[in-house]
C-alpha cells in the first residue's frame, strides 16, 4: 500500500522537479537608485529600499510625536528642566532631519536597476564554499563574508543593465570598478529574495 502511495507521489505533477540545473536558469533581482552628489561633486548612483524608508520614516515619525510630548511637559520657565529641554530639543532636531531626509527619498526619482544571477548548481556551490574560507594565522580553515560576497557575484552574476556615461552597456567583469553601494545594493537584495523564498518553500 505504502509503496502504491509513493508511485502515485511519483507521478503526481505537484511531486515533478526540474533536478537539473540549465545554463539560462536565472533570478532577476532589480534594485532602484536615486541621484545624489558625492563629496567629489561627481553625480552618484544611491540605492533606496522605498518600503525600508516607510518603516524607519513611521518609527522617527513615532519618536517626534513623543519628544515633541515630552517638551510640552517640560516648563520653558523651570531652570532646573532647562538642559533636559535643551537635550530634547537637539533631539528632535535629529530626528527632524532624518524624517526630511527619508521623505525626499521616497519621493525622489528613481532609475531601476536589473540583475541576473545564475541558480546555483551542486559545482557552483563548492566554488562558493571553496572561495569563501581561508587559511588563519593558526593554520585552520575560517570562514569569511567578504569572500563569501567576492564569490557570490564571481559565480552567479550573470549580467545587469548598468551603463556607463556614454550609454555603453558596463560588463559584470568591470564589477570591482562599480560603485561599491550598488553591487552592495545587489547582493542584499539577492540574499533577501533567497530568504524569502526558503521561508515561502517551508510555509
Amino acid at each position: 500500500m505504502a509503496t502504491e502511495e509513493k508511485v502515485q507521489k511519483d507521478q503526481d505533477p505537484e511531486f515533478e522537479f526540474d533536478f537539473l540545473v540549465d545554463e539560462d536558469d536565472e533570478i532577476e533581482i532589480t534594485i532602484d537608485v536615486v541621484a545624489t552628489r558625492d563629496a567629489s561633486g561627481k553625480k552618484r548612483p544611491l540605492p533606496v529600499d522605498v518600503d525600508s524608508c516607510r518603516t524607519r520614516l513611521s518609527m522617527f515619525e513615532d519618536t517626534k510625536a513623543t519628544l515633541e510630548s515630552k517638551l510640552v511637559e517640560l516648563d520653558p520657565n523651570d531652570i532646573d528642566s532647562q538642559a533636559e529641554r535643551i537635550k530634547v530639543e537637539s533631539m528632535l532636531s535629529t530626528v527632524n532631519e532624518q524624517i526630511k531626509t527619508l521623505k525626499d527619498l521616497i519621493e525622489a526619482p528613481k532609475v531601476k536597476l536589473t540583475s541576473y544571477w545564475k541558480v546555483q548548481d551542486w559545482e557552483t556551490t563548492c566554488k562558493i564554499n571553496s572561495a569563501s574560507v581561508f587559511t588563519n594565522m593558526k593554520g585552520e580553515y575560517e570562514y569569511s563574508d567578504e569572500l563569501n560576497r567576492k564569490a557570490k557575484v564571481k559565480f552567479l552574476l550573470k549580467r545587469w543593465n548598468l551603463k556607463d556615461k556614454k550609454g555603453n552597456p558596463i560588463p559584470v567583469s568591470e564589477v570591482s570598478r562599480v560603485d561599491g553601494a550598488v553591487v552592495e545594493a545587489f547582493l542584499f537584495a539577492y540574499d533577501r529574495f533567497m530568504a524569502m523564498s526558503k521561508l515561502e518553500a517551508k510555509n
